[in-house]
């Protein structure tokens, strides 16, 4: 577990003084607190995700975006909210072209998000876009 916080700066203080009563400085912000354990973490997406499945129409679907560490776990909590029926697509984001740090990675970098998407029925509404191919598109076709 992590706290995260944010340095700023402040014009005239160049050493960082303590804030009384804190564990920050005065040029430290506190942005959040990893204070997940794996069951807590867990416990909270499953009560979160059964509300948001009795907040959607029956024509409704969700979309939930991570990282690889916990779409397994995750996908198993909405295969048993929703039902592995309604499971519609494991979309991978592939974010390669976000990174700089290629060349320095000591291992594998890691290159995708994951997108689980599950409708709450067999018959969800899905309004699909529609747009002209680029003439890129049509290079490798």
């Amino acid at each position: 577990m992590a706290d995260y916080i944010r340095k700023i700066e402040l014009r005239g203080l160049k050493d960082k003084t303590k804030v009384e009563g804190e564990d920050y400085s005065l040029g430290e912000q506190t942005q959040y607190f990893d204070i997940w354990n794996q069951d807590g973490y867990l416990q909270f997406m499953y009560e979160r995700l059964q509300l948001l499945r009795e907040l959607l129409s029956i024509e409704g679907s969700i979309y939930i975006h991570m990282d690889e560490k916990r779409s397994h776990y995750i996908k198993l909590i909405l295969d048993e909210i929703f039902s592995p029926e309604n499971f519609r697509r494991e979309i991978i984001w592939d974010i390669t072209v976000l990174s700089g740090f290629k060349t320095i990675a000591p291992n594998w970098i890691r290159g995708h998000d994951c997108i689980l998407y599950y409708s709450k029925s067999a018959t969800p509404l899905f309004n699909k876009l529609l747009q002209p191919h680029t003439e890129k598109v049509f290079k490798y076709v």
